[in-house]
């Protein structure tokens, strides 16, 4: 919670930064600092380049250039289809990265896009 952040590492709190989708990823080896990503259903290059923004405005603050340097700073993309996990996976193979990813499969988020995509 963006609460949490604020009492233990207000360093990650940065002005125009969304500080409301992060997350501790732990894969039995590393803890990372992760940032959640949500494909809202554009092409996989959409998502490449929603990530390259997310990771550069935030290189440009010590504290996640540390993070991002130190191998401790991963983005989680989390789509609704295993296809579209699989074509985000080779888009952003296409590029070179200085950070780990980690994309995920939620079903239900097709329903809440939908759904979303009608009110709007």
């Amino acid at each position: 919670m963006v609460r949490e952040i604020q009492e233990r590492h207000p360093q990650f709190l940065q002005p125009k930064l969304d500080s409301s989708h992060y997350y501790l990823d732990n894969d039995g080896e590393t803890v990372r600092l992760g940032y959640i990503r949500v494909d809202h259903g554009g092409p996989p290059d959409h998502v490449v380049r929603k990530c390259r923004e997310d990771l550069e405005q935030r290189y440009e603050h010590q504290a996640f250039r540390e993070l991002i340097d130190g191998g401790r700073f991963l983005i989680a993309v989390v789509t609704a289809r295993e296809e579209k996990k699989h074509a985000i996976h080779e888009a952003l193979g296409r590029h070179r990265w200085s950070i780990r990813f980690r994309i995920e499969v939620v079903s239900d988020l097709l329903h809440l896009i939908t759904r979303f995509d009608s009110v709007v």
